[in-house]
């Protein structure tokens, strides 16, 4: 059976079927490029920061900061971490207030989660990367979950998650 397009189509189509596919080359250079960018160590995560007329706000997903799981800081925070202390470093005056917002479950728990996650920030930017020139108040804040999506509805979007590091301080 013939193919209306002509010859030359023809012959393209054979040449990528049957036998002569097997003589192809094993790579198209258009399928040779990676489809994603490799995630090195050298990636550079840039820190969320809004700066008002006299406050600075920081504003982190705990989950990058913080593993509730664990009860630690995640040591893949170290540049987010080192970047927040400088800015406190540089611009903060005292008290540098830090909200660890969380809704994880079990709801009874959520409290001593969200006080543990907001201690444990202020700890490490003491200890770890000695932002000492200030005075820290760590406040955890339990937060109702989000409303569940709608059952009527297949398609409705789950709502996100609320687990949110923020980090507030006056310039100085």
């Amino acid at each position: 059976m013939r193919d209306a397009r002509g010859p030359a189509h023809n012959r393209a189509v054979a040449a990528l079927s049957g036998p002569a596919a097997a003589r192809a080359p094993a790579s198209f250079p258009i399928l040779s490029a990676p489809l994603e960018r490799a995630q090195t160590a050298e990636t550079y995560r840039r820190l969320p920061v809004r700066e008002a007329d006299n406050e600075i706000r920081i504003e982190v997903n705990a989950d990058l900061l913080y593993s509730f799981e664990d009860g630690k800081i995640r040591a893949s925070a170290s540049d987010l971490f080192q970047q927040a202390a400088n800015l406190i470093y540089g611009q903060a005056k005292s008290p540098v207030r830090i909200e660890c917002r969380s809704d994880r479950p079990p709801p009874v728990t959520t409290q001593k989660v969200a006080q543990a996650c907001a201690a444990a920030v202020a700890a490490y930017l003491v200890n770890d990367e000695k932002a000492t020139n200030v005075k820290f108040a760590s406040a955890g804040i339990a937060v109702p979950p989000p409303a569940p999506p709608d059952p009527r509805d297949p398609f409705a979007p789950v709502p996100p998650r609320q687990n949110n590091v923020l980090i507030v301080f006056a310039k100085k």
